[in-house]
């Protein structure tokens, strides 16, 4: 049971003190009691200071008809019940306010009971509370995310992004893990202004450059800096798009002042998901993508790649039509140039790529207290290529532990697990010139009177080297 200390002042003879009342309250604030021992009087009373009431003649008959004001005092904690001190109280619509001592306490004097306390704290969520005749408020915030255009990190440390002069651009985890892709470069793609992330040759499990502000050099590396947890990495692609809290590019000069030279092409500072206070909680996120093309290059038939080989001489000519009879008086399949009308030939675009499907599985679980905090996640990406007997599989596991060992020790471990496998052919190299696409275009559609248009795509297909996949067309 809780007591309190209260104080009348009121005249005797305005007052009949000698008058019996039954009254039975629980739970009630001392103005609601006040109101129902007085109800039917011309009776009015103010609450002062310190738990002082003046009991005096009134002419509404009810509490409150002259304004009433108190000392309201309290303390602030968070989530763990610690103490917050340097918290901010102030009274709603006024300058008047105070900030809560090293134990977490604070105290005005002259509330208004219809005043409102506003609580607020860098890293906290604000909390307003109405006084409503309460002389102690106690008060736990809870902690709130730093807003994407509060803070900003800006290599060792954050900043106001207000306050930051450099070019800085943030990307969100919520953002990326929206895409589904076995690359962390793919998902920032088209989502960064001054941020140019190209593939390298467009099979599953393919590379990319990414180049901030255009090409800073000519012979050398224009990739920029990959810092992870504060921590310096040649590239993230051992990363999930699902391990991502978030991803601040630092684009110009100015990040040198930090990182030194190696900074020239911009740096790329991302942050894993860590931990939060509370209950363990699991997450689970499953998607399946279907890929199929929706546009085949124009490329010639085979009439019209016949009449191209006989315009360069009899030469190529002769490999594909010839009049009258072989050797054995069988005569040949095609006469002349106009026997190949209507041919279908071999299209190999249409033979060599397919619509398929990509499978992505995505299992985390977070949690911890306001001493250990911990994170896990593994994922699973599972891409066919449209291209026959391509593919890419990635799966990725992460453990990340912090653990408030002292007061000034703080312990912060991050643990990743990689592999991935790419199968299929090199679509392109030596930039296009001997790549596969490059040699799919420029094949002919047809066998001509050497080998059927059957026989020639089941050598092919079937990897047998017998027929040369690209020849005869200059």
């Amino acid at each position: 049971m809780k007591r309190s200390q209260i104080r009348f002042v009121y005249q005797r003879e305005q007052v009949d003190v000698t008058k019996k009342v039954d009254l039975n309250v629980t739970d009630e604030t001392v103005e609601t009691i006040l109101e129902k021992l007085f109800v039917g009087q011309d009776i009015s009373c103010k609450v002062l200071q310190d738990n002082l009431i003046v009991i005096m003649p009134g002419t509404s008959g009810q509490l409150g008809a002259a304004q009433q004001s108190r000392g309201v005092s309290g303390k602030v904690t968070d989530s763990s019940g610690a103490p917050l001190p340097g918290v901010t109280v102030v009274i709603e619509g006024t300058t008047s306010g105070t900030v809560t001592g090293v134990d977490g306490s604070f105290r005005l004097s002259d509330v208004s009971d219809k005043a409102v306390l506003v609580f607020s704290f860098v890293g906290m969520k604000s909390q307003e509370v109405p006084v409503s005749g309460k002389n102690t408020i106690d008060i736990v915030l809870d902690e709130e995310a730093i807003g994407i255009e509060e803070v900003v990190a800006i290599g060792y440390g954050t900043a106001r992004k207000r306050d930051v002069t450099g070019a800085i651009s943030r990307i969100t985890g919520e953002g990326i893990k929206e895409y589904k892709s076995g690359s962390v470069l793919e998902a920032m793609g088209g989502k960064v202004a001054g941020v140019q992330i190209t593939s390298t040759d467009g099979t599953p499990g393919g590379g990319f450059n990414i180049q901030i502000r255009g090409v800073g050099t000519i012979t050398g590396n224009t990739s920029p800096l990959y810092v992870v947890d504060g921590f310096q990495v040649s590239d993230i692609d051992y990363l999930s798009s699902t391990d991502i809290e978030n991803i601040e590019i630092l684009k110009d000069a100015s990040a040198a002042a930090i990182y030194g030279a190696r900074a020239a092409n911009g740096v790329v500072l991302v942050t894993t998901k860590s931990g939060k206070t509370g209950r363990p909680s699991v997450n689970y996120n499953g998607s399946i993508t279907y890929t199929t093309m929706n546009k085949y290059l124009d490329v010639l038939s085979p009439y019209e790649f016949v009449k191209l080989q006989s315009e360069f001489g009899e030469a190529y000519q002769d490999r594909y039509f010839i009049q009258g009879n072989n050797s054995e008086g069988i005569p040949y399949k095609y006469q002349s140039l106009e026997d190949y009308r209507g041919v279908k030939g071999v299209d190999w675009q249409k033979e060599l790529f397919k619509s398929t499907w990509s499978r992505n599985h995505d299992l985390s679980v977070q949690g911890g207290n306001a001493d250990t905090k911990y994170s896990f996640g593994f994922s699973r990406y599972d891409q066919d290529g449209l291209f026959n007997n391509s593919g890419y599989k990635k799966t990725t596991a992460r453990m990340r532990l912090k653990q408030k060992v002292s007061k000034f020790l703080n312990v912060d471990a991050s643990v990743f697990y990689t592999n991935s496998n790419k199968t299929g052919i090199i679509m392109s190299s030596d930039q296009g010139k001997f790549g596969m696409l490059k040699q799919l275009l420029s094949s002919r559609p047809t066998g001509g009177l050497k080998v059927t248009d059957e026989e020639l795509l089941k050598a092919v297909i079937e990897g047998v080297r017998q027929i040369p996949f690209r020849q005869h067309f200059l």
